[in-house]
């Protein structure tokens, strides 16, 4: 009993009424139901103690009706609201609902023809009989509709935001890791040692690099060739670390980068993971390629490629690692639906990315 009570406690600590609210939906349906039960339960009491039952048959035949307007009035909100057809809607909607009250009409007198109270009214008369409260309900209809979309939509942007912050937190840990500038300053001191003429470049690269990963990134969207130049210096570091072991292709065709924009740190983890299999290959040369383009409408294709050793355990972990995780939920979140496209593979020992963003 006592285990039941804790497990009962942490089930109630757990829940959450606004994510059960807002994932599934069935429960406003459920709620409407339930209160159309409550509020017919009297009338049904009454018909059943003091009634014919031919009345008991037209409530229920009518209640079949009033399902049929219900979802009906459901659908046309669906389709006509979105695109702001409100004289439509409304025009649709009282339509159905004087069409429902003319069948509830033509099905009394059907039903009841051999009850005089029936039989002798106007048709007029239990029109307008009828009409008044069925109104309250198709206004009650649409105004729970439209507070259950605002709700959904209000849970989904609060969600949104959070998962937002929680990519920028991942964006703040992922910013150039202690290990990546151990190396380069490593790397830098030996430059320094032999006099490089390449120390005073590469020291204003890193100084870009992390000026970009503090300040700039701060922003939902950053400019595209700022983000490829962030690449760029990033790739120059690197090359101090593999020297001539590394064979790379970068192609950028940057006519169109001007124009647009994209989220920060969104193509870095790519890079990284392509420059993180290089440190287990040994005996031959490291092949990484890269392009990148942005055509007229917008549509940005990146692809990279790059060796690795298929023998490594660790390797093959990293291509799956926590750092692609965090990019394909934020591209969820910032492209979703059709505005983006991810396809990783490996062939003949080489992984493969593609990514298809639409920028606009």
């Amino acid at each position: 009993m006592i285990k039941f009570v804790l497990y009962l406690k942490m089930k109630i600590e757990k829940f959450n009424l606004n994510k059960t609210l807002a994932e599934n939906r069935w429960l406003w349906h459920f709620g409407f139901w339930l209160f159309y039960f409550f509020i017919r339960l009297r009338p049904y009491y009454v018909t059943v103690l003091f009634y014919d039952k031919l009345f008991l048959k037209y409530m229920l035949f009518s209640e079949i009706l009033f399902i049929i307007a219900t979802y009906l009035t459901l659908s046309i909100y669906n389709f006509l609201m979105p695109k702001k057809h409100l004289i439509l809607f409304f025009s649709c909607g009282f339509l159905t609902w004087i069409l429902f009250v003319l069948g509830q009409v033509l099905l009394k007198k059907n039903i009841m023809l051999t009850m005089p109270d029936v039989a002798n009214a106007e048709l007029s008369e239990i029109f307008l009989d009828g009409i008044s409260y069925y109104l309250f309900f198709y206004f009650f209809i649409i105004l729970l509709k439209y507070f259950k979309q605002n709700y959904i939509y209000q849970y989904n942007q609060n969600q949104q935001k959070q998962q937002q912050m929680h990519f920028e937190l991942e964006n703040l840990k992922a910013q150039i890791s202690p290990h990546f500038l151990f190396n380069t300053m490593n790397n830098f001191y030996g430059l320094a040692v032999d006099n490089s003429k390449k120390l005073p470049n590469l020291m204003i690269r890193l100084s870009d690099l992390l000026r970009y990963s503090l300040y700039e990134t701060k922003n939902e969207k950053v400019a595209l060739d700022s983000e490829i130049k962030y690449l760029e210096n990033y790739i120059e570091l690197e090359k101090i670390r593999l020297e001539d072991n590394l064979n790379l292709k970068f192609i950028a065709n940057k006519n169109n980068f001007e124009k647009h924009q994209i989220a920060p740190l969104l193509l870095i983890t790519f890079l990284e993971n392509a420059f993180k299999h290089s440190k287990k290959i040994h005996n031959q040369s490291i092949e990484i390629s890269i392009f990148i383009d942005v055509s007229n409408d917008g549509i940005l294709t990146f692809t990279i490629k790059n060796n690795f050793n298929s023998d490594s355990e660790n390797d093959v972990v990293s291509i799956k690692g926590i750092g692609l995780e965090n990019v394909k939920k934020r591209l969820e979140v910032i492209y979703p639906n059709q505005n983006h496209s991810l396809v990783i593979k490996t062939d003949n020992n080489f992984y493969n990315v593609e990514l298809i963003l639409n920028l606009n």
